[in-house]
């Protein structure tokens, strides 16, 4: 309406050129303005929802926490064995597990191998305190871990999930995300462990190259080790 009526005013001589042209320009700017402006509005919302959220989140209280006299666990061979452990979830009146049984020698290899559903990712939960069991228990080089503080237990267990999630830092940053306070030989060898220390060493900048979002300067198998 606007536009139109500048055209309007121009045909009827009452409005030059540089007039309409003017409020042409006014009109394109102020439009994008106005645009921008509810843009930044949203995404302010959108923060400020995020925010709430985030606050609920830390004054939620923890379901899992450390029981009265909680001791340190300590890790010497890894051995593990499950002693007839009951569990499932919430009000589930079948239990996922009911009396298992397993045992797994220091150093041995194990996979975990069934149909979607059977309990493979639960057994990991487990085993990292997630979740309290109905019955049994969960024993770590013969010590319960319902037992044990629950930093310890997790400090004591390398997790590597199918998509591993990288920050946009630095190769030597993440590694060393579950000790920042690791000194730059011990995360070299970590990366050596990993066997990632071969394919940093072809990067122009080493440890100090940046990952890029997720990762996404590196492959898949780089990204897991």
């Amino acid at each position: 309406m606007l536009v139109g009526g500048a055209l309007w005013l121009w045909s009827a001589g009452r409005a030059s050129a540089g007039d309409v042209a003017f409020v042409l320009t006014s009109f394109l700017l102020v439009g994008r303005w106005l645009r921008d402006v509810g843009m930044q509005l949203r995404i302010a919302q959108q923060a400020a929802n995020d925010l709430e959220r985030l606050i609920e989140y830390h004054r939620a209280l923890p379901t899992i926490a450390d029981p009265p006299q909680a001791r340190p666990l300590a890790v010497a061979g890894g051995g593990i064995r499950f002693e007839r452990v009951r569990f499932h979830y919430g009000r589930h009146a079948t239990p996922l597990f009911d009396g298992l049984s397993v045992e797994i020698a220091p150093g041995e290899r194990v996979a975990l191998v069934g149909h979607s559903g059977s309990g493979k990712t639960t057994f990991v939960k487990l085993l990292q305190r997630l979740h309290d069991l109905q019955g049994g228990r969960i024993l770590i080089d013969g010590q319960d871990i319902a037992a044990a503080t629950l930093a310890s237990l997790r400090e004591a267990i390398a997790l590597v999930p199918q998509e591993p999630v990288l920050f946009h830092r630095s190769l030597a940053e993440n590694i060393a995300y579950g000790r920042p306070d690791a000194t730059m030989a011990e995360v070299e060898r970590a990366a050596r462990l990993a066997h990632a220390d071969g394919f940093v060493a072809r990067l122009p900048e080493g440890y100090a190259t940046l990952v890029g979002e997720r990762g996404v300067k590196l492959s898949g198998g780089e990204r897991q080790r």
